[in-house]
């Protein structure tokens, strides 16, 4: 029975070479906001998680104590400004004196370095109302940044000092969002190479489960050096953050456009699998027989895996069900019908002329399309009793009369382990029937096995020893079929001799007694022990003869020898 499997066309594309990470989304800027000077925080003028502007009012700490105290620095800075004029003033009458004499050297020169010491006095002053000008500013706190707001941690109301650890709030900038991630080292040379030709390597953002694209960007930089721990170097890409949807301190999945590959084979990555002799493919071909093809692959990308040696585009790879497969084995795809004959077979097999069928049947192929011959009961139905009648299970999948797949022939319907048997070649009226004869058996048995509409004769019938005749070119016929019909002669042989009432009854007997065993060994598929079986069923049958039925059945056996093969020929 062929198996049905999926398939993909090996094709011709690009395939795009990715390096996947896990990142960590960072802020371009985080700013904890502090207060720089102690006081009562008399005002909060923000809502916890709102977005703010640059220099936009946040917090207001109690400034009067600072605008006294810059009123004090003001005054002081005053009344210094006054000294330094008079000690100016008097120096200028002293360097008029000391031009005329009337004064000592000394005493002008002291005068001057009075003059320099209010100078000094004055820039002191100045630079302390300068600087409770300034605690006046960092009264009136603004944020540095633009950004989100995170939570408030403290309430209006509360005393504040420069010292706080946790601040007001944070203010974090969320647009554009920087993502660090590492990258095996493998990697830098591709990627440096393509920074010092100038291109700009994409990035793109995905969530946990990599089906969802939150935010593409850019390549920002590499790390300086290498993590000699992990064989990694850290990266940082940017990523455009208008729409919010990457999150401060977020874990997300980078993937990293390095390169694409132009003008490769492709297939789905579902088609290459991995054996003792490594990476191989099953490829179907003519026939749709598959055949395992040992290929490598290159970079993947989703479902689909570059193939750069040993698959061509355009062949057929099989995707699906292929642990049921094995070299040469035929396929039916995904959505094709069933031709009519398949999975009628019975058991096949071999055995010698003179040792005769245990089965008996129909050996003749059904046609492509066309419903298969019902079995003719044999030896092997005899012994086993009167066989019931089974309705197909794959009716609904038959092929329709002249619709099959390409390639598809009959299959036959047969006994099993028949005798030495040669099938008869398919012919152009029949494609896909076999005949089966043995080495004595007339062409008119081989006839009464063959499906209404069989083609007979010297033609459809292959002569002893004969090889079967190949089908001609560009038709759509099968190999030669299997045959059965030795079991149904044995049940001729033993109607020849003329058994009793009492024979017949110790024959069923017999046949009910030994059926157990047989069905156990062919459910099993312990065709010996199946054998041996039937080989004790006979013995017995024999025992039940008379002496001159036994000549008479053992001459019949030598003249006609065994039955066909059983089991229909491949496609």
């Amino acid at each position: 029975m062929p198996t049905t499997v999926g398939a993909a066309m090996a094709t011709q594309g690009d395939i795009p070479v990715w390096y996947n990470a896990l990142g960590t989304a960072t802020p371009a800027q985080t700013v904890t906001i502090k207060t720089q000077i102690s006081g009562q925080l008399l005002q909060v003028a923000f809502t916890e998680g709102q977005m703010v502007k640059k220099g936009q009012f946040l917090a207001q700490v109690d400034p009067r104590p600072y605008q006294a105290l810059l009123q004090q620095a003001e005054g002081q800075l005053a009344r210094d400004q006054a000294l330094l004029e008079n000690a100016r003033l008097d120096l200028k009458r002293y360097q008029t004196l000391l031009a005329q004499d009337s004064i000592s050297r000394q005493q002008a020169d002291t005068q001057g370095a009075l003059v320099r010491q209010y100078e000094g006095v004055v820039k002191s002053d100045q630079a302390a109302v300068s600087t409770q000008k300034l605690n006046l500013t960092y009264a009136h706190i603004t944020s540095p940044v633009s950004g989100r707001v995170g939570l408030r941690q403290v309430d209006q109301g509360n005393y504040v000092t420069a010292g706080d650890a946790n601040g007001l709030v944070v203010v974090t900038q969320v647009d554009p969002m920087d993502v660090l991630f590492t990258l095996p080292q493998d990697a830098l040379a591709k990627i440096t190479a393509r920074q010092r030709s100038g291109a700009s390597l994409t990035a793109d953002a995905l969530d946990r489960t990599q089906s969802t694209t939150l935010a593409q960007g850019k390549l920002l930089t590499l790390d300086n050096q290498i993590d000699t721990t992990t064989g990694t170097v850290r990266a940082k890409a940017r990523f455009s953050n208008a729409n919010g949807a990457l999150f401060p301190n977020q874990f997300v999945n980078i993937r990293l456009l390095a390169d694409t590959l132009k003008g490769v084979v492709v297939v789905p990555t579902a088609a290459v699998l991995r054996g003792s002799q490594g990476l191989f493919v099953y490829v179907i071909g003519p026939g749709r027989a598959v055949s395992v093809r040992v290929v490598k692959t290159g970079p993947a990308s989703g479902e689909l895996t570059a193939i750069t040696e040993g698959l061509e585009a355009g062949e057929r790879v099989v995707t699906d069900g292929s642990d049921r497969l094995r070299e040469g084995q035929r396929v039916i795809l995904a959505g094709d019908c069933i031709p009519a004959g398949f999975g009628a077979g019975g058991f096949g097999g071999r055995r010698s002329g003179a040792s005769g069928g245990l089965s008996g049947g129909a050996g003749a192929g059904a046609p492509a399309g066309a419903a298969t011959s019902p079995a003719k009961p044999g030896f092997f139905s005899f012994l086993m009793g009167k066989p019931k009648p089974k309705a197909d299970p794959m009716a609904a999948l038959r092929c329709a009369p002249g619709q099959h797949p390409q390639g598809m022939g009959g299959r036959g319907r047969g006994g099993g382990m028949g005798g030495d048997g040669i099938g008869a070649p398919a012919t152009s009226a029949n494609p896909g029937a076999g005949h089966s004869q043995s080495t004595t058996t007339t062409t008119q048995s081989a006839v009464k096995s063959a499906p209404t509409g069989a083609t007979t004769g010297t033609e459809a019938v292959s002569p002893q020893g004969a090889a079967p005749r190949a089908p001609a070119s560009g038709d759509n016929r099968g190999s030669p079929g299997g045959g059965g019909g030795g079991a149904g002669r044995m049940q001729a042989m033993l109607e020849q001799l003329n058994l009793d009432p009492a024979q017949k009854a110790k024959v069923e007997a017999i046949s009910a007694a030994g059926r157990p065993k047989m069905m156990a060994a062919f459910q099993s598929g312990d065709m010996d022990a199946a054998r041996t079986a039937r080989q004790d069923m006979m013995r017995q049958i024999d025992a039940v003869l008379r002496p001159d039925q036994r000549a008479r059945l053992a001459a019949l056996r030598e003249q006609q020898g065994g039955g066909g093969g059983g089991g229909g020929g491949p496609q």
